[in-house]
Parts: C-alpha cells; sequence; structure tokens
C-alpha cells in the first residue's frame, strides 16, 4: 500500500479549515445510465443528517453498475426534508465523474477492501448514507486516479 493522502483522523480541509467528512451519496444504477452527472452539476441528494456544506463525497450508483462513479461536494448543511421522501436533503456540487468507475465486484476482490463493512454492505447503513473512514478513502483513492489529484489537491 503507498503512502496516506489522508493522515489518519483528518480528512481534507474546506475554507473553514474544520476537517472535512466524506459520506457516500447514492444513485439509482438505472438513473445513472440513462441521465450521469457531469462535472460542475448541481442538485439537490439524500444526505446523511450530520453533513455539513463544503464536506465531499463519493457518488456510489447501485445495481445495475454497482460502482463508485464520482465525488460530490456539499454546498448546503443537511435540511430535514421528509415530505420529499427523504429525510435529508443537501445541495451538492459534482466535483469529478471518474473515468473508469471501480466497480463492487472489483472492491472485493482487493485484500483490504474486500474486507471493510463498508464494501461488504454494498455502501448501505441503516442509518442512512455512511460516513467514510480515511484508511478506505486513502484505499480507494490507490485505484482511482481522479479520486487521488482531488485529495491531493484538497490537503
Amino acid at each position: 500500500m503507498g503512502p496516506d493522502i489522508l493522515s489518519p483522523g483528518r480528512g481534507p480541509r474546506g475554507p473553514s479549515s474544520k476537517p472535512r467528512n466524506w459520506w457516500v451519496f447514492h444513485i439509482d444504477g438505472k438513473k445513472w445510465l440513462s441521465d450521469p452527472l457531469a462535472k460542475g452539476d448541481t442538485d439537490s441528494w439524500p444526505c446523511n443528517d450530520k453533513t455539513r456544506r463544503n464536506d465531499w463525497g463519493l457518488i456510489y450508483a447501485s445495481k445495475p453498475v454497482s460502482a463508485v462513479v464520482g465525488v460530490l461536494a456539499a454546498t448546503s448543511h443537511t435540511v430535514s426534508y421528509e415530505d420529499a421522501g427523504q429525510p435529508f436533503l443537501c445541495d451538492v456540487k459534482c466535483r469529478a465523474v471518474f473515468r473508469t468507475p471501480l466497480t463492487l465486484d472489483e472492491m472485493k476482490k482487493d485484500t483490504e477492501l474486500g474486507q471493510e463493512p463498508l464494501v461488504q454492505q454494498e455502501f448501505q447503513d441503516g442509518f442512512g448514507p455512511p460516513r467514510i473512514e480515511d484508511a478506505i478513502l486513502n484505499r480507494l483513492a490507490e485505484k482511482i486516479p481522479e479520486l487521488s489529484r482531488l485529495l491531493t489537491r484538497s490537503k
């Protein structure tokens, strides 16, 4: 394994100088295939209730894609939005779309990633979109060049 892009316990820092959290943002794989995001696109997405402005997240497209496909940045704090069918939403901006998405099968075959509960649970969590730990993010960055560049640039 290569050197850590992120130091343990520290994410890339946002303008407020507080450590930035990384989350999983989900999209239905069929929707991703029919209408994928492009860098710079903005929208409101379901998010974890602890997501804050300047947090970032990986976009995970479910079946039939089953892959990490890009990166979003939260441009607002979380808002409770029960009537939209999701408990929490935040505004996001697409920071990157990966040329070659990293598939769930590839992650499961990796000796380190395959052991991670996040990968074993197919990026699902019973308590809303999960936070991504630095060690997992570093390992993913070793396999996704665009993610590695974003992490290095935002230090």
